[in-house]
């Protein structure tokens, strides 16, 4: 299971509150014969704190304002950029780093190379926190969402990546971009699991929506040797929305 972001919401302090949602978690996420579902972990501003990158501040001083995140994944966050999962050869996943210990510019030729690298891999997908095409927050609610628009969405357009999951306002929302740098590319958002989920309120990405529900949810992705279909299913399994996408032939 790949979550990208705000994870316990302890906010780089509440020790008590870290601690309540991984033993929740082990409990949660363990199948009938024992086993508990892997965790690929993604950062958010309630990991951090203060939430995003300080001006001038390095890495290393990032990283200790997000003292729980990195006691636990910093041996796959070892550097000062983001990081690629590759399963086989038919499997990437890119995590980025929405402004919280990076900063956006920093990453995009990260981006650029790593898409170049993965363009005959069949599923490419792009997940980080704060949201290219917000649903409940405008366009221009804050720097980190009309940075990731304009640095790494024309790149993604450009590219082969399958899709994007964003997350941060806390609904279900599915949009295409507006295609300019190439290609219209899905963006599954804006998570919400265990939250209040929010309305949708965003004029300019309402333009852009293909499917919408004020509902927690997880996507279940299935990948085959023929294509792929992503699901959103919400409270009791309930499908949401759903998409069918063609394998890449690159």
């Amino acid at each position: 299971m790949s979550v990208g972001g705000d994870l316990a919401y302890a906010d780089g302090h509440d020790v008590v509150r870290e601690i309540k949602f991984w033993e929740q978690w082990s409990q949660a996420a363990r199948a009938p014969d024992g086993r508990v579902v892997p965790f690929v972990a993604g950062i958010g501003n309630h990991e951090v704190k203060g939430g995003y990158v300080q001006d001038g501040a390095t890495f290393e001083h990032m990283r200790e304002r997000a003292p729980f995140f990195y006691a636990l994944f910093g041996g796959l966050y070892r550097k000062a950029e983001p990081v690629a999962l590759d399963f086989g050869d038919y499997l990437s996943l890119l995590l980025m780093d929405s402004g919280h210990v990076l900063s956006i510019p920093s990453q995009t030729q990260w981006l650029k190379n790593n898409l170049e690298k993965r363009k005959n891999i069949p599923w490419v997908f792009a997940s980080w926190h704060v949201p290219a095409f917000p649903s409940f927050r405008t366009w221009k609610h804050q720097k980190e969402i009309v940075q990731v628009r304009d640095e790494w969405v024309p790149v993604l357009e450009g590219s082969t990546v399958t899709a994007v999951f964003n997350h941060h306002d806390h609904n279900l929302q599915r949009v295409e971009s507006e295609g300019s740098g190439g290609r219209k590319i899905p963006f599954f958002g804006n998570g919400a699991l265990g939250v209040d989920p929010r309305p949708q309120q965003c004029p300019e990405s309402q333009k852009l929506s293909k499917a919408f529900a004020q509902s927690d949810y997880v996507n279940v992705v299935q990948l085959r040797a023929d294509g792929a279909t992503i699901r959103s299913l919400g409270p009791q399994g309930r499908e949401l929305d759903r998409v069918e996408f063609p394998k890449n032939a690159d």
